[in-house]
């Protein structure tokens, strides 16, 4: 009996000491794995997005799918916030450039690939944008010699006072835009939406290809006027949209349609000098305006200018 005890005694010291053993290695274990936490933590469960430097948003990571992806990008880009932007020229103002903006595109596909090839622990992306400055630069202008390289003409009649109006608008927002090289035009960017309160009348417009009462109408012959003045300059046109009707004011082909949302007028000048539009008011001081020719019509005309050394 007394030898029976003294092996239970052992036996019980043996799975003490077996027990101390597995802790020990348990506490061994945990601790490495500690470590391991300290240099690899678990993620976050959001993606961080940058524009450059600064964080601007964090995406839950249940919401990373395509088609989440797909719409978020598309708010991000083309919202009524959104980053992309169509570049804007400046105009030349007693002896200043102003109210020019730079062209910025953000690339919707590439970030929505970035983000779903995202490895497991990087958990940030920066968005794709690229960015295009205006051109065109005061010390340029000021060494400007003028010199015609395109013009454009059309008439209309002086007694149909909303179309004049309007067109006097048009021209006015036009005024002495200035194009350096690569400096892209959009006719809608410039003018803005014509509306009542921007102070565009009702006249005849084509809508549905028939002649209906619309605001805004007449602006059309700016920018056709404005379109024949850069075909005979020799830009490059990257946007045109011809009316659903003849019109009277230009022959076939040279009309160039425009409307709010649907329809601009873009161009580029790709020369190595400057390009400027002037327009304003029924002056005949003016590089693009109105004119008067007779009587009845007034004549719409737009003119070129570049560096005369350019030729």
């Amino acid at each position: 009996m007394k030898q029976l005890l003294t092996f239970i005694a052992f036996i019980s010291f043996i799975g003490l000491s077996a027990c101390g053993q597995v802790e020990a290695q348990m506490g061994s274990f945990n601790s490495t794995k500690n470590i391991g936490q300290q240099e690899k933590q678990i993620p976050d469960l959001s993606i961080a997005v940058y524009d450059g430097e600064e964080q601007i948003e964090l995406l839950p990571i249940d919401l990373i799918n395509e088609d989440y992806l797909s719409e978020w990008a598309g708010e991000l880009a083309r919202g009524e916030s959104g980053y992309d932007q169509a570049m804007r020229p400046v105009k030349w103002r007693n002896g200043e450039l102003i109210g020019g903006k730079d062209h910025v595109i953000l690339y919707e596909a590439e970030l929505i690939e970035n983000i779903l090839q995202l490895p497991v622990w990087d958990r940030s992306v920066v968005l794709p944008v690229e960015r295009q400055e205006v051109a065109a630069k005061v010390s340029d202008i000021e060494n400007m010699n003028d010199k015609v390289i395109g013009k454009g003409k059309t008439t209309f009649d002086k007694s149909v006072g909303g179309r004049m109006e309007n067109i006097r608008l048009s021209t006015e927002s036009i005024d002495y835009v200035v194009l350096g090289s690569g400096d892209t035009f959009t006719f809608n960017g410039v003018t803005g939406e014509r509306t009542l309160e921007n102070g565009y009348k009702e006249a005849t417009v084509i809508m549905d290809g028939d002649f209906v009462d619309g605001v805004g109408g007449g602006i059309c012959q700016t920018s056709t006027t404005l379109y024949n003045a850069v075909l005979d300059a020799g830009l490059t046109v990257i946007e045109r949209h011809p009316h659903s009707l003849p019109i009277s004011y230009v022959e076939e082909g040279l009309d160039a349609m425009v409307n709010w949302g649907t329809a601009d007028l873009r161009f580029r000048n790709d020369f190595d000098y400057l390009s400027l539009y002037g327009g304003a008011s029924i002056k005949m001081l003016v590089k693009f305006g109105l004119k008067f020719a007779h009587k009845k019509y007034f004549i719409c005309f737009a003119r070129c200018l570049g560096k005369a050394f350019s030729f």
